[in-house]
């Protein structure tokens, strides 16, 4: 008999995070245990700002039997997220219309200000901002695949990659980085290293129609290379300081 996946859908009729039913952190648990392909949606006209309480949102949805993909998606960018989301494992999840902010991660080990993906993640039209890490990603921090579509990235900051920062995992080794139609402006990095982006060694960059501004602090680089696979196709403009304009690409 031919196998199916289950389809399921949970709707987010609460702004709360005190784990009751209808609130975010409940769809996400039951999208990580529910099985097959699942939606968490937003409640036509819910908008205002989620802060959470209770830590980090875990979407794991590879771990088996869990499900093998989830879709968050809120209409507009209506939803505001005061939340760092960790997806883990090989789980395979959407964030779109999101905005993705306050979100901070510290301590040893703790990237991703806020997203931090060691699984398959598209983030489409979402805003983050005002994210940070002391470690790498203020915004965003991916150790395998991230697609980034339509999205403004700003006023992060981390040690490096304060807008995006591409790790390695012992899975797949360096991560993969797919940007399209983005601005990526005003982030910063404490160590001077991709103020924007940085790439672990070996990692794979593809770049098209979008914008990277160096932030105007000490953090000059826009984006750091090495010994990377890089591509930027069609009509960027990477914006620097002109003291950093030798340091936007840094190849070794």
């Amino acid at each position: 008999m031919e196998s199916r996946l289950l389809l399921s859908t949970f709707t987010v009729t609460s702004l709360a995070d005190d784990s009751g039913t209808g609130e975010l952190r409940w769809a996400i648990q039951q999208a990580n245990s529910a099985g097959g392909t699942n939606t968490i949606n937003f409640k036509a006209g819910l908008t205002g700002t989620i802060t959470l309480v209770q830590g980090q949102l875990e979407l794991s949805a590879g771990i088996p039997p869990s499900p093998a993909r989830v879709q968050i998606r809120s209409p507009s960018a209506a939803i505001s997220l005061a939340v760092c989301f960790s997806l883990i494992w090989v789980a395979t999840a959407t964030l779109s219309g999101l905005t993705i902010t306050k979100g901070v991660s510290t301590g040893a080990g703790g990237e991703g200000g806020g997203i931090e993906n060691s699984g398959v993640l598209t983030v489409s039209d979402c805003t983050l901002s005002g994210n940070s890490t002391n470690n790498d990603g203020g915004g965003i921090y991916s150790a395998d695949l991230l697609t980034v579509l339509n999205c403004s990235i700003s006023g992060n900051s981390a040690s490096q990659g304060g807008g995006i920062s591409i790790g390695m995992n012992d899975t797949v080794g360096a991560g993969t980085l797919t940007v399209l139609n983005c601005t990526i402006s005003d982030n910063s990095a404490s160590d001077g290293r991709g103020g924007g982006i940085s790439f672990a060694v070996n990692a794979t960059f593809t770049l098209t129609n979008s914008i990277i501004r160096a932030t105007r602090t000490a953090a000059f680089s826009v984006m750091m290379v090495v010994r990377s696979k890089w591509a930027i196709v069609r009509s960027q403009a990477i914006q620097a300081p002109k003291a950093a304009l030798l340091k936007m690409l840094r190849v070794r």
